[in-house]
């Protein structure tokens, strides 16, 4: 690999350590301000000695929240203030509360129709980073807090999380010279190839281009030049990131300019996309030539058809395969670049189980955040289609499980159902999206009593029921993923506000039972708490461990209080009462909350 952007430390040998750079990693004694962090490997960019321990690596978290078109300004940052006090009060600054914060920021942001999901630079308009520093600017102006968040920013080997984008953005929102060399060294810690920091990196190079300091621009220069020389290498991970960069960086004509290099001079069309997916945000700018779009969609569809898996069910040893790999970057790709006008190829990749198992989460979720980014930029009837897609795949997935009773699964059909979970998660995670704030949408859907009956069956879809042995074995109950469960039951916890009943009990139990797994509830203990759940009085049981998957505490947290119910999280305890008439008024036009109170 080439020396530099991701094969080697900072500011590789290429160039001698300047003054600069010895001021930032020695203290005035001369003791080293640098000491090797556990995750990070041998090689890499150290962490600061003495700081306090990073936040435990969180799952990808979807915030089931964000895609609002209607939203009202209904935000209060009183919680948001209280938090960043218990932060600047930690010591060591305590990642739990970070954690707390950016939920409440985001339930907040939500409030205000600050919605990301418009285009990719929905985050970085000129109102999202007022409101961030108005929420966030006290952590930056504390040394203690602000090191944490570089140190955040530099430790990308924990893998995706809240902590690590929110840092990176933080950062680059304020960039200077301290704050880039650590966004720069988070891209070189990222063996994974994902590009964690990389946008960071090209807005804080393109804020400090005018910079009047010559300390600062001689950083932001080296900088600039190590990710041109990785730019023009041959490691598609290393390559495709650089090009990502200098497009945020500013420097459109030459992230082009490489793209058309790679394109033309790599040696095959699978080979020339595994470098042009990662660097996928260059065609969506404005100035990316349409004629180019077209090219190289097409190339992706050729890549994927040459590449479609098999007769057969999906084998982990396939998924692991070249082969699949080549077809998920190409499907990946081809979303994100043109996903309306080849909507019909994307579609069957969807639908069809090999090619959807061989996507997996990873794959179907990154294209269905191109797509509902993409809606925004649709006229009504080219949205009406797109929500008509995913709408229709709900509803065949209750209508086949309402029919189970009748035709039980065989155990191929059965392999395929499983094959496609992903899938069905997407589905009703799109539909949720486009939905949850969008009243409109929400009194239309509402109306459609089919519908409500088919989510009803996905959220009730947890135990899985066979009788007969080996290819003789039939399925007439199937369990669903819990994610997928419980977004179909906020769904309908949503819709049911514009209906004149009460809401479902079911919708509550199946939220209380997974609230209760989270905080530790052995699954026996929590399917009494439901049983005996007094739902006009109060419901306790004790928090046992942190959550091991927050989305799901969050969305059960969500459900609850769309339902009527109070949820006080504490320490030791989870409490849940009903609202007063009052306060389920105001929940019922803006309730938003994703993290516990």
């Amino acid at each position: 690999m080439t020396p530099g952007l991701l094969g080697s430390p900072l500011l590789s040998t290429r160039r001698a350590l300047m003054p600069w750079a010895v001021s930032i990693v020695m203290i005035g004694s001369g003791a080293p301000m640098f000491a090797q962090h556990p995750s990070v490997p041998q090689g890499h960019p150290p962490l600061p000695a003495g700081h306090p321990p990073l936040p435990a690596a969180h799952p990808p978290i979807e915030n089931p929240d964000l895609d609002s078109e209607d939203a009202e300004d209904t935000s209060d940052l009183t919680r948001v203030h209280e938090l960043v006090d218990e932060m600047l009060a930690s010591d060591p600054v305590d990642g739990e509360i970070f954690y707390k914060l950016i939920a409440e920021v985001v339930d907040q942001q939500s409030r205000r129709g600050l919605s990301v999901w418009q285009s990719r630079d929905a985050m970085y308009t000129a109102e999202q980073v007022a409101f961030r520093a108005e929420c966030y600017g006290r952590l930056l102006e504390n040394p203690r807090t602000l090191e944490y968040l570089r140190a955040t920013a530099r430790d990308t080997t924990v893998g995706w999380t809240l902590e690590l984008l929110t840092a990176a953005v933080l950062l680059a929102d304020n960039a200077n010279r301290e704050n880039l060399v650590a966004l720069y060294e988070g891209l070189v810690n990222d063996t994974s190839g994902r590009g964690l920091v990389t946008r960071q990196v090209g807005r804080a190079l393109a804020a400090l281009r005018d910079t009047e300091d010559d300390e600062t621009a001689h950083v932001a220069q080296l900088v600039l030049e190590d990710l041109e020389l990785s730019a023009m290498s041959r490691e598609p991970q290393e390559m495709g990131l650089a090009v990502q960069a200098l497009f945020h960086a500013g420097e459109t004509e030459m992230a082009i300019r490489h793209i058309k290099e790679i394109a033309a001079t790599v040696e095959s069309p699978a080979k020339a996309l595994e470098i042009l997916e990662r660097c996928s945000a260059v065609f969506r700018s404005e100035g990316f030539p349409p004629s180019l779009i077209e090219q190289y969609a097409a190339m992706a569809i050729e890549v994927a058809e040459a590449h479609w898996p098999d007769e057969g069910a999906v084998s982990g040893s396939s998924v692991m395969s070249s082969r699949s790999t080549a077809f998920r970057t190409a499907v990946q790709f081809l979303g994100s670049i043109a996903a309306f006008a080849n909507r019909d190829f994307w579609q069957e990749a969807y639908l069809e189980p090999r090619s959807s198992g061989w996507l997996g989460i990873d794959g179907l979720q990154s294209l269905r955040f191109s797509i509902q980014r993409e809606r925004r930029k649709l006229d009504e009837d080219q949205k009406a289609e797109l929500d008509e897609f995913f709408i229709e795949h709900v509803r065949e997935i209750g209508l086949r499980l309402f029919e189970l009773g009748e035709s039980p699964m065989d155990p191929t059909e059965f392999s395929e159902y499983g094959a496609l979970k992903d899938a069905r998660y997407n589905s009703v995670s799109y539909v949720n999206s486009i939905s949850d704030r969008n009243q409109d949408l929400q009194r239309q859907l509402a109306e459609d009593e089919d519908l409500r009956d088919m989510l009803s069956l996905i959220a009730l879809s947890k135990e899985e029921k066979a009788e007969g042995e080996d290819f003789d074995r039939l399925y007439y109950g199937v369990k669903d993923k819990t994610e997928t469960r419980l977004v179909a039951a906020k769904i309908l916890a949503n819709l049911h506000k514009h209906l004149e009943q009460p809401y479902p009990v079911e919708l509550k139990q199946q939220a209380l039972e997974a609230l209760a797994v989270e905080v530790g509830t052995p699954q026996a203990a929590a399917q009494q708490i439901v049983e005996q759940a007094d739902w006009e009085g109060e419901i306790a049981f004790p928090v046992i461990r942190v959550p091991a998957d927050r989305f799901v505490m969050d969305l059960s947290l969500r459900i609850l209080r769309l339902t009527g119910q109070k949820v006080k999280r504490g320490k030791d305890m989870v409490t849940i009462t009903p609202r007063d008439r009052e306060a389920k008024a105001d929940m019922d036009t803006a309730e938003a909350g994703t993290a516990g109170e």
